[in-house]
């Protein structure tokens, strides 16, 4: 049957009983075939084809539903395995993890974990599913503080990071300092987007460009707004994703800023942005 699990090992025995391979060994596997799979498990060939056999009338005896099921509970354990001795993804979750370790109460941020069952709240859980499958490498959320922005943002993060990719995330204001950095020739904007860019997620949060500035930080703006949309444009051109998250409603950020505002908007349209702002209309996140 074409639908058989073949990633379970060879044997001469029970197949609900057999240990699925690692992936690490799938890839090895993926070198050689069955005879020498056989005589990995350390089992003759004619007695691992003989149980298959068997396997397979047995598989053929099971409903539809009960074969979903089987499916349900050994991929489930697989992908887990994968999931724990898999390097990158490992890596990426312990980057977030490190972040996290400052921001305890995110630990346990999840997409699942953000409740809400009006319009708004499905639409806002549709769009971020969208960012995490990879339709939208841009991304803006505006509205109320505590509606769950942040939330969301590190359920995205712990999504990506299961794919294996990692995320750099920064407060607007930390960015900004940054920027004063390369200013006072501290670094450079090379050195910054090296690395922002080793990340498949940049997260921005707090970005609320036009709130206090001190006449030093105003004299400055002008090139710290050059070096961010920099930042934005190489991201954009070497599609990695990113997103930003503010306080502010997207008619306060276009009046506060018409000028950088017009290059969000302008990734907002090209179809791979999306603009999430129907926090503007929901109350605090309990």
């Amino acid at each position: 049957m074409e639908n058989f699990p073949n990633f379970f090992r060879p044997h001469g025995g029970d197949w609900k009983k057999v240990k699925p391979y690692s992936k690490a060994e799938l890839f090895e596997l993926g070198k050689f075939g069955f005879v020498d799979a056989c005589k990995k498990e350390g089992i003759s060939e004619s007695a691992a084809l003989e149980q298959r056999k068997k396997d397979h009338e047995y598989w053929h005896s099971l409903t539809d539903d009960q074969q979903a099921e089987h499916f349900r509970q050994q991929r489930w354990k697989f992908h887990q395995e994968c999931i724990d001795n898999n390097p990158i993804i490992s890596g990426a979750k312990k980057i977030i993890y490190k972040y996290l370790d400052d921001m305890p109460k995110h630990r346990e941020s999840t997409i699942g974990s953000w409740h809400g069952n009006t319009p708004l709240h499905k639409s806002i859980l549709r769009k971020c599913k969208n960012i995490i499958d990879g339709t939208y490498f841009f991304a803006l959320m505006t509205g109320n503080s505590g509606t769950g922005k942040t939330h969301l943002a590190w359920g995205i993060a712990k999504q990506l990071a299961l794919k294996g990719k990692s995320v750099y995330y920064k407060d607007f204001g930390l960015l900004k300092d940054m920027f004063q950095q390369i200013f006072k020739g501290e670094i450079s904007l090379y050195e910054l987007l090296l690395e922002i860019n080793e990340h498949q997620l940049f997260i921005i949060d707090d970005f609320n460009p036009a709130v206090e500035y001190n006449k030093q930080i105003k004299e400055l703006a002008p090139q710290y707004s050059e070096n961010f949309f920099t930042i934005i444009k190489k991201r954009d051109e070497m599609e990695l994703q990113t997103l930003i998250i503010s306080n502010q409603t997207r008619n306060a950020l276009a009046i506060s800023m018409p000028n950088q505002f017009k290059q969000i908007n302008s990734r907002l349209k090209k179809g791979r942005g999306v603009l999430i702002d129907e926090f503007e209309k929901l109350e605090e996140y309990k």
